[in-house]
């Protein structure tokens, strides 16, 4: 009688396994990786979109240890240089930030104009309030005059964070109201123009489409040296558009 048995041979039979499985999973990864969307560096989106990049910021989480309430900071305030790190996240951001200032610093156009910069996200809770309130904070830091103004008027993230009083904002800026009665001291040099109450009778994409935003605006031009205004998400509402 045989010692072993003839079939199936199992060492021909493994190796051919992992020989078909190897080949097909890296038609696999090959596929996933050409059908894949995602964003995986500044690079890329400079090649896709065909824009510049100025700045990346690391994907930031609030601890327990950071306050609940308001927008998070990503400036530590009396941290010294040596405590920058990978193990501190938000100092890798906060340079991230400072890095962004430059680059508008540089490319924003004359020094004498104010600069209007909107800021959006393509979707929500990706950091689009976080990136516009930590850049007015960040410009006023540097001596600019500046003015934030929540310009999302669905969900009005600043303004409950900032001023959850209720009180005059934008649409009553608009309308003619005093400026001071609208615009709030936040901290020296950075002012903020929120708003509490949700029009019910105009859409949000007509108010900040229409003419007295843009001569408002035009007229806040004249007091400020930066204006940073925290826009609606792109893909959630037409507003920002």
């Amino acid at each position: 009688p045989p010692l072993s048995k003839s079939a199936p041979k199992t060492g021909l039979i493994l190796l051919l396994a992992a020989v078909a499985g190897g080949t097909l999973g890296l038609i696999g990864a090959f596929a996933r990786e050409y059908v894949d969307r995602l964003v995986r560096s500044p690079r890329q989106i400079a090649r896709e979109l065909r824009v510049r990049v100025i700045g990346t910021i690391p994907k930031v989480r609030r601890r327990s240890i950071l306050p609940r309430s308001g927008p998070l900071r990503l400036i530590e305030d009396h941290k010294p240089i040596i405590s920058f790190g990978a193990n501190r996240p938000l100092s890798l951001a906060g340079e991230s930030l400072r890095g962004i200032k430059v680059a508008l610093d540089r490319n924003g156009g004359a020094a004498d104009r104010c600069r209007v910069i909107g800021i959006t996200s393509p979707r929500a809770g990706v950091g689009k309030t976080t990136l516009a309130y930590n850049l007015a904070l960040l410009s006023a830091r540097c001596g600019e005059r500046t003015l934030l103004i929540d310009g999302d008027l669905r969900s009005s993230t600043l303004t409950r964070s900032l001023t959850p009083q209720l009180r005059p904002g934008l649409l009553s800026l608009m309308i003619g109201q005093d400026t001071s009665e609208c615009i709030v001291e936040h901290q020296p040099s950075l002012h903020f123009l929120g708003e509490t109450a949700s029009p019910k009778d105009q859409h949000p994409s007509e108010i900040l489409g229409s003419a007295a935003m843009i001569s408002t605006v035009e007229a806040l031009k004249q007091s400020y040296n930066t204006i940073v205004i925290d826009l609606p998400s792109l893909l959630d509402c037409v507003d920002v558009r």
